[in-house]
């Protein structure tokens, strides 16, 4: 009997079984919105921001700096160092709910149970990584470099390298998912997670990691024979963009973000209309 019971559990596992359709509640998907695309346009104000109020204080300095350099030179840097702790924290937040939108989205979709379970751990994976992403932002932001130089450099070591980890994770995530949903007979209709948009974040994601080996290229090189002015603007500027490029993959989650908040105002605006004339007197 016991034999049986395994046997069926075993099959139960391995055959591919249609889940319930995956749902997000609209503050979720509010919050999810706010975290994952307001957060990072925050971030990218207060990065242009420093540098130019650093450019302002020191109209003589020959180089433009790192915002590193323009967080500990300028006394803007310690209110910027606060807004992005908390913005660190709401990263998480965002990422978590990112992840939900995975693990909803494998419990949907057509495939054994063992299968949802991969993608599922796939899916947190991208909350996994944000979280070392996160302490990072706060080591980097508290300790300036006029601060604590070690745990400043050891603060922007442990973002960047997680942040790249990251755009690997978000890849495998997105890819396995489409790989799954693809093969369905209707690859939109059971999960929360958007094809065309799990496309756009992995070709963006690939965009990051190029620019990362670039950028490692240029913060080696600047240090070297090969250093030279145009060398080092072009790091600082590559820089802002690999920190933008990092960002992408948990803004373009929007995308979903906004088709759940649609099509929650759709059926309140459904549910509010009147089923006849008569109901409508």
């Amino acid at each position: 009997m016991k034999d049986e019971e395994t046997a069926s559990r075993n099959a139960a596992e391995h055959t591919p079984q249609t889940g319930p359709r995956a749902e997000m509640s609209a503050a979720l998907a509010g919050v999810g919105l706010v975290a994952t695309v307001g957060v990072p346009v925050f971030i990218n104000y207060w990065i242009v921001r420093i540098r130019w109020e650093y450019m302002e204080a020191f109209p003589e300095a020959a180089k433009p700096p790192t915002i590193s350099r323009a967080m500990s030179d300028i006394p803007l840097g310690a209110q910027m160092g606060t807004w992005l702790s908390i913005c660190a924290v709401l990263m998480v937040i965002g990422a978590g709910i990112v992840s939900l939108l995975y693990v909803r989205t494998a419990r949907a979709l057509p495939c054994s149970e063992r299968q949802r379970r991969r993608l599922a751990l796939m899916g947190l994976g991208i909350v996994a990584i944000q979280v070392p992403v996160s302490i990072g932002m706060v080591v980097q932001a508290v300790y300036s470099l006029s601060v604590n130089n070690d745990l400043h450099m050891f603060g922007s070591y442990l973002l960047f390298i997680s942040a790249a980890l990251g755009q690997i994770v978000s890849i495998i995530a997105c890819s396995a998912i489409l790989r799954h949903a693809e093969a369905s007979p209707a690859p939109d209709s059971h999960g929360l997670i958007h094809p065309t948009a799990a496309r756009v974040r992995n070709w963006f994601a690939g965009v990051a990691l190029l620019l990362v080996i670039f950028y490692l290229f240029l913060f080696i090189a600047k240090d070297t024979s090969l250093s030279s002015d145009w060398l080092y603007e072009t790091y600082v500027t590559v820089e802002i963009m690999v920190i933008a490029a990092f960002m992408a993959y948990l803004m373009f989650h929007g995308v979903e973000f906004v088709r759940i908040l649609w099509r929650h105002g759709r059926s309140a605006a459904a549910s509010r209309k009147p089923a006849s004339p008569a109901e409508g007197r």
